[in-house]
């Protein structure tokens, strides 16, 4: 991609569009510096849609977030760009029409003037105040991370400031300070293509994955920051990330291991989805030796109460549990919790 600068590379984070998943988005949209909205050309403006667009705006509040709007499947006979068009710019209070990007992934059909659009009008990553530009001073924001059995945690991370090479040794710092007791080697790092691609360093402004031998996830939460060993102590800026505010689950499901010997396993792999899934709320529906009905008791034994954001989330949730920990689990029907007056 070419911007007014050069050559440019685009660090691109796809989000769910479903509204199961709006914390996915919020969590996303606070490590970048603009967002595409994509509306389809022939239904227009639907609840996902607003509901992120209101998370955007929010955010606008507390970073420098320029946001961007796209028709696609503007190719179907059915799709009506024109009306759509004008429709968000009233709803969306959208000063120029004209400038909504008319794209179809099918066809192939405005791909370069989206790139185009966000080259032009997305600001770069901002330096921190302290960072004098030498690349001496690393700190590497958590994006994201996920467990591999083989190898423990790895991390999508952003880097604020310096250079992350292969063989440095690392520490995570806690909360606003540079303080730190354990340190890491880092064993990989390179961009995802999306596929991972090893570069053996990642510089400032580029966000790519690195492996370093974690294997508590719970250390590598979104907005935890990485800093050279030899910094620890170091007087420093340390970024704040701005976590949304906890929602509460719509709905509850039991989750119970197939074998009966299987809990601790199934517990430990749902502790790990929860760590990069905050919108599971995760909790014990009883202890091994509990035999009351409502708690598992002698037909399912011990499981997890486990909440969800909707149908969908309870549906990718037994999937992930399936395809990372080859684990499957008996999940009943999930219910709604209710009141009666």
């Amino acid at each position: 991609a070419v911007g007014p600068a050069g050559v440019l590379l685009l660090n691109v984070v796809d989000t769910p569009g479903h509204v199961d998943f709006g914390r996915e988005v919020s969590r996303s949209l606070s490590f970048v510096q603009g967002a595409v909205l994509l509306l389809d050309a022939a239904q227009g403006i639907q609840a996902q849609t607003w509901s992120v667009y209101e998370k955007t705006k929010s955010l606008q509040k507390h970073q420098n977030l320029s946001l961007l709007v796209a028709l696609t499947k503007v190719d179907l006979d059915v799709a009506n760009p024109i009306h759509v068009a004008l429709t968000v710019s009233e709803w969306l209070n959208w000063e120029d029409p004209d400038t909504i990007v008319l794209t179809s992934a099918r066809n192939r059909m405005g791909i370069a003037d989206v790139l185009d659009a966000v080259c032009n009008q997305v600001p770069p990553p901002q330096a921190l105040s302290d960072d004098d530009g030498n690349g001496s001073i690393l700190r590497a924001q958590v994006v994201d991370s996920w467990y591999d059995t083989m190898r423990g945690v790895q991390c999508l991370v952003q880097i604020l400031s310096g250079t992350l090479s292969e063989g440095d040794r690392i520490s995570i710092s806690k909360g606003t300070s540079s303080t730190s007791s354990e340190s890491f080697s880092v064993q990989e790092a390179g961009l995802l293509l999306p596929k991972p691609y090893r570069t053996g360093e990642l510089r400032r402004g580029q966000m790519g994955y690195v492996r370093f031998g974690l294997r508590d996830p719970r250390q590598a939460q979104p907005g935890t920051i990485l800093i050279l060993n030899n910094h620890v102590g170091k007087s420093m800026e340390m970024p704040v990330y701005v976590q949304e505010s906890e929602s509460k689950s719509v709905m509850y499901a039991s989750v119970h291991p197939l074998e009966a010997d299987g809990f601790e396993e199934l517990s430990a792999a749902v502790e790990r989805l929860a760590l990069n899934d905050t919108g599971l709320e995760v909790s014990k529906t009883s202890s091994l030796g509990n035999t009351e009905s409502s708690n598992g008791g002698p037909f399912l034994g011990p499981g997890l109460r486990v909440g969800f954001q909707g149908l969908l989330h309870v549906e990718v949730f037994r999937q992930r549990l399936s395809d990372e920990f080859g684990l499957d689990a008996v999940v009943t029907p999930p219910k709604v919790p209710y009141t009666i007056t």
